[in-house]
């Protein structure tokens, strides 16, 4: 919430590190750890500037992380799912929604609208 933002704000700018390079946070897997990619990139001999390089650094010393998320589907969704052959966004289970109007959603808003 704001209180968390507000220290995150707060590292971030004590840290010294460049708003471009703070733009990585926004992703969910530096977002969530974000006092980790501060440490992190305060820790580097040559601090990478911009937000993918910083990313990508954080994510090569963070290591792989597994995640495993239940599927809550109806009869409809499941079968869906088995006749596409593929798991696809969830909002393509919605009435009205398809591949056009997420493909408009990522280029209004970018691939994180979509996959947060």
């Amino acid at each position: 919430g704001a209180q968390e933002a507000s220290l995150m704000g707060s590292a971030v700018r004590a840290s010294g590190m460049p708003e471009e390079t703070a733009g990585a946070l926004s992703w969910p897997g530096a977002g969530t750890r974000w006092s980790r990619f501060v440490a992190w990139w305060r820790e580097q001999p040559q601090r990478p500037m911009a937000a993918h390089e910083a990313l990508a650094g954080f994510a090569r010393a963070a290591g792989r992380v597994r995640t495993y998320r239940a599927l809550a589907l109806d009869d409809d969704g499941l079968s869906a799912i088995l006749d596409r052959d593929e798991i696809f966004p969830s909002g393509l289970l919605r009435p009205g929604v398809d591949a056009a109007r997420l493909e408009t959603v990522v280029e209004e808003h970018g691939a994180q609208k979509v996959a947060v």
